[in-house]
C-alpha cells in the first residue's frame, strides 16, 4: 500500500509547484503592469538583486576552472604550519568487537578469549553475527558520540588498550569488546587522518586568493574611491546589500 502512494505524492508535489509558479508568474506580471518595478525603492533592490547575482555566477565560474588537485608537498606544508587546527579535542578508542546471540555462548566465547584458548580476531572472524566480522570485528577508531549505547559507551572508555570486557547485553545481542588502540585528547591527529581537511583547507585558501587577486585588479583598473565621510551618516544602519557569497573578508 505504500509503494502505491509514491507516484500519488509525487504527482501532488508538482501540481502544487506548478500551481506556485503560476501564482508568482501571475503576480509579478501583474505588479508589471501597475509599473511597482519603476518606483525608485523597489527598482534599486531590484537592481541589488541583479548584481549580487551576477557577481556569485563570476565567481563560480572562476571557481569551476580551479584545478581540483593538491600535491603532496602542499599538503604537508599545510599540516606543518597549520599545527593548532589539528589538534584532537576529544579522545578516541580503537575497538574491536564479537557479537553472539546467547549469554551462555557469550560466556564461553568469553572465557576461552581470557584464558588464552583463542584468538580475539579468529572467534570474531569465524563465531560473531556483526558485519565486521569480515573486517576481524575490527571497527576502526571511534568517538563516544559514535557509540549510541550508554552503557557500552561509558564501559569502553574506561577500559584500557588490550583489555577484553564481559559479555554486554543489548538489544542486538551479546557484545565482547575489545580495546585495541587510543588517541588521547590533546594529541595532534596524524595528517593521514586529517587529508581530506587539509585538501578542503587548501582548495579554500587558493580560493580565497584568486578571489582577492580579481577583485584587486577589478578595482584598480576602475579606479575605485570610498569615501568614508559620506558612510558617516549611516553608520547606524545595517547595509541592505547583499554580499556575493563567495567574496572572502577583508583582513
Amino acid at each position: 500500500m505504500q509503494t502505491a502512494l509514491l507516484p500519488i505524492a509525487t504527482a501532488q508535489m508538482r501540481q502544487n509547484w506548478v500551481k506556485k509558479w503560476v501564482q508568482a508568474e501571475l503576480l509579478s506580471q501583474e505588479a508589471m503592469r501597475q509599473d511597482l518595478h519603476e518606483d525608485r525603492k523597489i527598482a534599486r533592490e531590484l537592481e541589488k538583486i541583479r548584481r549580487d547575482y551576477l557577481a556569485n555566477a563570476l565567481l563560480e565560474r572562476l571557481l569551476e576552472q580551479q584545478s581540483p588537485k593538491v600535491s603532496d608537498e602542499e599538503l604537508g606544508v599545510y599540516y606543518k604550519t597549520h599545527p593548532k587546527e589539528f589538534i584532537r579535542q576529544e579522545p578516541e578508542l580503537k575497538l574491536s568487537i564479537i557479537v553472539l546471540q546467547n549469554e551462555s555462548t557469550a560466556r564461553e566465547a568469553w572465557s576461552q578469549l581470557i584464558r588464552g584458548r583463542v584468538n580475539f580476531k579468529e572467534m570474531a572472524r569465524t563465531k560473531s553475527v556483526h558485519t565486521s566480522s569480515q573486517r576481524e570485528g575490527d571497527l576502526g577508531f571511534l568517538k563516544k558520540n559514535d557509540i549510541s549505547d550508554f552503557s557500552v559507551r561509558e564501559l569502553v572508555f574506561s577500559m584500557k588498550v588490550g583489555e577484553i570486557s564481559k559479555p554486554v547485553h543489548t538489544e542486538s545481542g551479546y557484545f565482547i569488546l575489545k580495546v585495541t588502540g587510543r588517541r588521547e585528547l590533546g594529541t595532534v591527529r596524524l595528517q593521514e587522518e586529517v587529508r581530506s581537511e587539509i585538501v578542503n583547507k587548501v582548495l579554500q585558501e587558493r580560493r580565497r586568493s584568486q578571489i582577492k587577486q580579481l577583485v584587486e585588479g577589478l578595482r584598480h583598473e576602475a579606479n575605485v574611491e570610498i569615501n568614508i565621510q559620506n558612510l558617516i551618516q549611516y553608520e547606524h544602519q545595517e547595509p541592505t546589500a547583499m554580499v556575493p557569497d563567495l567574496i572572502p573578508e577583508e583582513e
